[in-house]
């Protein structure tokens, strides 16, 4: 029996026993509040605190159109190094510059490895990731990251959030980490402790795979270690592949899979870490809703101009006390007109003014 319920009965019980003291007429309108399904109330707000957005790459200007659009003031802003190559990636201004004085806690994508190198699983290949993650391990490139956080601190962001080497259990960046996990785990702690080193800095060290079995094994063999790791995040979008089951059904489908939502909390949970999700909105290739295919990728589908599951996105945030949660509103999750029921969701579920 659940708690609503349980509730529902004890009022009902309360009506019963004071009837002949309260009009018919409100106790009939009591009744009837308590028989709304529980599906059809109002979502709890999420925490405003927790709300980030990515709109781009190195302009604020999308940020403040965004908040604009759904009446959330994001605290966070979500940005990325340039990751051609080793001299882009450390490059002393940018993409800082354009971010000072704006107000927003700023999380930034710092790749682990520029993209010279390829996905690759075979340690022997010069130039694949596994060969990389190797070099990194060893030391290799710890006076790059040094370079990095100096320039993150003496830009005027020494609180920021770090996203290191995001996704590394997909196949699609050049630090993928399938079939080298030992590998990543030593690079990632070399990089924590070549950024920690840095006079001045305050750091927040996420580490963040992509939801969903992508077949790289148990993803606590490349867990770096809780001393260098201060929250756990998942990237949550609302695509699938072949066929799209509906809103609600992609939803449960998210929180039950194989490194999905639920694992998310327990993985956090054993570890006392906080819930983040770096990235989360709508999806791309072929949409079953409204939406707009911007990127059409063969064989995935998603929800369009899903406002149900941004919905059922706002209350797992607020219900599971999410520490940041970062919207990406970036061409696959415009709220620039193309989305309006989703924007009316944020604005629903996120808003901080009336």
């Amino acid at each position: 029996m659940t708690r609503s319920w349980q509730a529902c009965r004890a009022l009902r019980a309360r009506i019963t026993c004071c009837r002949a003291l309260v009009p018919l007429s409100l106790v009939s309108a009591c009744v009837a509040l308590l028989l709304v399904p529980a599906t059809a109330r109002a979502t709890p707000p999420a925490a405003a605190g927790a709300l980030g957005v990515y709109a781009g790459e190195g302009d604020p200007t999308p940020v403040g159109d965004f908040t604009t659009a759904v009446g959330a003031q994001p605290r966070y802003a979500m940005d990325f190094l340039f990751g051609n190559t080793w001299r882009t990636i450390t490059q002393a201004r940018q993409p800082y510059a354009k971010w000072k004085g704006t107000g927003y806690t700023m999380i930034w994508g710092v790749d682990m490895l520029p993209d010279t190198y390829t996905p690759n699983d075979n340690v022997g290949v010069p130039g694949g990731s596994c060969f990389g993650l190797t070099l990194g391990a060893a030391g290799e490139f710890d006076r790059y990251f040094q370079t990095v956080g100096r320039n993150i601190v003496r830009n005027g962001f020494a609180s920021s959030v770090i996203r290191v080497g995001w996704e590394f259990n997909g196949n699609w960046f050049p630090w993928a980490a399938g079939g080298c996990p030992a590998a990543y785990v030593k690079y990632f702690d070399h990089i924590v402790t070549a950024m920690r080193s840095v006079p001045g800095e305050h750091f927040t060290f996420e580490w963040n795979p992509t939801r969903g079995d992508l077949g790289v094994g148990d993803l606590a063999g490349y867990y770096p270690g809780d001393a260098y790791v201060g929250s756990v995040g998942l990237d949550v979008y609302d695509v699938e592949q072949h066929s799209y089951p509906g809103a609600r059904a992609e939803f449960r489908h998210m929180e039950t899979e194989i490194d999905g939502l639920n694992w998310l909390v327990s993985f956090a949970a054993a570890h006392h870490k906080s819930i983040v999700l770096p990235e989360w909105g709508l999806g791309w290739g072929t949409c079953s809703a409204r939406g707009q295919s911007v990127s059409p990728t063969s064989g995935d589908t998603c929800g369009g101009d899903d406002a149900t599951w941004v919905n059922l996105m706002a209350a797992w945030i607020a219900s599971h006390h999410v520490a940041e949660a970062t919207y990406w509103d970036f061409r696959t999750s415009s709220v620039d007109g193309q989305n309006r029921l989703v924007a009316a969701a944020l604005r629903k579920d996120f808003a901080t003014s009336p």
